[in-house]
């Protein structure tokens, strides 16, 4: 049986910093950018997929949970469930390690 999707939204804070980090490494290595961008794309597209194959760990605000990327990709994906119906899932941000959460 193949795998459900749910609702996916972003915030437009997480697109802001999704948008803004992909343009910063685009300037300095254009093939690193888009394999970084294929593997957010991925790791959220998997947060919508039913059954979740690749759930994150609480976040460190309430009601929050956080998707954590490889080494090559250094973001955390900070994100809620949503209720209702269909459910799915609201991307809040799209941190890279090395900047503080917000």
């Amino acid at each position: 049986m193949a795998a459900r999707k749910r609702q996916l939204e972003w915030t437009a804070a997480a697109l802001t910093e999704f948008a803004e980090a992909m343009n910063y490494y685009a300037e300095r290595n254009p093939r690193a950018a888009r394999r970084m961008t294929d593997e957010i794309l991925t790791a959220v597209e998997l947060l919508i997929a039913e059954p979740v194959a690749t759930p994150g760990r609480p976040g460190k605000v309430a009601g929050t949970s956080e998707r954590i990327l490889s080494r090559r990709t250094p973001f955390v994906i900070v994100y809620r469930e949503l209720t209702g119906n269909a459910g799915g899932v609201q991307i809040l941000h799209v941190i890279h390690h090395a900047r503080k959460y917000p």
